[in-house]
């Protein structure tokens, strides 16, 4: 098996009793430059954060990541919330620091990136975004930015719950527990059912 796909591997979760990656003690591949070093020529295995600690010194656990051009962003197994890199908005330097985000309905039960935002399913089955939201795609019904994780209201108004999240670029989707799936932000050229290809905006 190539080292590819024996890092996909251990990077893949399962569904139930999902796999659970010891965050202290290098369960985790990173990729890209840091200190100069480019980690994916000659892949290095590394803790991702090795700070965290359980009490009496138990290991902590990432269940879910997302990646950016230039951070990183976790779920443990606590359902906390981990950040680390250049913030989203570029507001501030990058820190290679990991920094708790606050974030309402129980903490983090999954996490996804696009362009320039993130995405976090709640415990609460509700979701939350930040970042950039010039093309709409974060879904608060406006086109601002937002610098700290911020509940969409629209679904705790209308009282629907998520099941699942995905981002690509600056288009976010959700699925609800119903089997409805909520796209906004802007898709850009998408062949879809049309080979052709059409510019379609969900906001």
């Amino acid at each position: 098996m190539s080292d590819v796909k024996k890092i996909a591997a251990r990077l893949r979760m399962k569904a139930r009793g999902r796999e659970k990656h010891p965050v202290n003690d290098a369960g985790i591949v990173q990729f890209g430059i840091w200190d100069d070093v480019l980690l994916g020529h000659n892949p290095t295995v590394m803790p991702l954060c090795p700070e965290f600690k359980g009490e009496n010194g138990s290991r902590i656990y990432v269940v879910s990541v997302a990646v950016g051009d230039d951070f990183v962003a976790v779920i443990t197994d606590s359902n906390d919330v981990f950040f680390s890199g250049q913030d989203l908005l570029h507001e501030n330097e990058a820190s290679k620091k990991w920094t708790k985000l606050a974030i309402a309905g129980g903490g983090g039960a999954k996490i996804v990136s696009g362009s320039g935002h993130l995405m976090v399913l709640n415990q609460a089955q509700k979701v939350l975004t930040w970042g950039h939201g010039g093309e709409g795609q974060l879904g608060h019904g406006d086109f601002n930015n937002r610098p700290q994780p911020s509940l969409l209201q629209s679904f705790v108004q209308q009282n629907v719950d998520i099941v699942d999240v995905a981002a690509h670029g600056t288009m976010s989707m959700a699925i609800s527990l119903s089997g409805s799936v909520y796209v906004w932000g802007h898709a850009g050229k998408t062949v879809m059912d049309d080979a052709a290809g059409v510019e379609k905006t969900f906001i």
